[in-house]
């Protein structure tokens, strides 16, 4: 599963917060370009990390016959079936619903990764490479940045409390993970909506906007080098650092899920073989 070093996190932790940390009169006294050229060498690489995590394997949704399994643990009690082999994602300690609780609205937020996270990041870079007044102008949508990230954090933590540190391994018995019979209706129903949800987004067309955005940075690095007295509002400085954070965080997330949802995809489809070939 593709997730970002603990450097390459402290280093967008370092390029997210530094410039909040200066005051207007400490930052016009720095040497913007370099300072600049310093981090953006950081966003480069970190864009590039996000653009290769999303050359994912193939996602397929279950194969098993759903009408027919649900009609097979409508007419088999409950308590038959609570000792059966079971599997699960490694590491998960929770029912399939608890964990597709986390992963449904995970699934949701996801969809809009694209056109409120990576496009708008293109963009305002578009337009900090051709226009030299925007470069220095004030504005500053931080509050909608720290919205997203705040969002990802939440995410993570949730995802936290499904795994067990000691918890190796996916064998499990059907009480672990279905309480009751007719929780496999919602359970299928759910699952399916997440394949769904994450088949949405354009992988392809992802990759190809992060490589965009990566270009733009380049582009960027160049000016720099050759107009060495540009100048670069902190509001703007701030944006380029922040904007990257959240693109990367996001994109990372959804690798991430989309292998939680392979995962889940998988052992749910090894339990319904295994139930239909144990109440055959």
């Amino acid at each position: 599963m593709p997730t970002l070093t603990q450097d390459q996190l402290q280093a967008l932790e370092h390029m997210r917060t530094a410039g909040l940390r200066l005051s207007q009169e400490s930052f016009l006294n720095l040497n913007v370009p370099g300072v600049l050229k310093g981090f953006l060498s950081q966003v480069q690489s970190i864009l590039q990390f996000s653009s290769d995590s999303l050359k994912l394997e193939p996602l397929k949704g279950l194969t098993a016959d759903q009408h027919k399994f649900l009609k097979l643990v409508k007419e088999v009690p409950y308590s038959t079936t609570t000792n059966l082999m079971a599997y699960r994602p490694e590491g998960m300690i929770k029912t399939y619903l608890e964990f597709l609780a986390v992963l449904v609205p995970t699934t949701h937020h996801l969809k809009s990764i694209q056109s409120e996270t990576v496009q708008p990041y293109a963009q305002f870079l578009a337009k900090f490479v051709s226009d030299k007044t925007f470069a220095t102008s004030a504005r500053d949508d931080q509050r909608d940045l720290e919205h997203r990230e705040k969002l990802v954090k939440d995410v993570y933590s949730k995802f936290t409390h499904l795994y067990g540190r000691d918890q190796f391994g996916g064998k499990c018995k059907i009480k672990d993970v279905v309480h009751r019979g007719q929780d496999w209706a919602l359970v299928l129903q759910e699952l399916n909506e997440c394949v769904a949800n994450v088949e949405s987004v354009d992988r392809q067309q992802l990759e190809q906007i992060v490589t965009e955005c990566n270009d733009y940075v380049r582009l960027i690095v160049d000016n720099l080098k050759a107009e060495p007295d540009r100048k670069v509002s902190q509001e703007m400085a701030n944006r380029l650092s922040a904007h990257a954070y959240n693109v990367a965080r996001e994109v990372e997330l959804f690798a991430t899920t989309y292998y939680r949802v392979l995962a889940l995809v998988g052992t749910v489809e090894k339990t319904i073989e295994t139930m239909q070939d144990s109440l055959s």
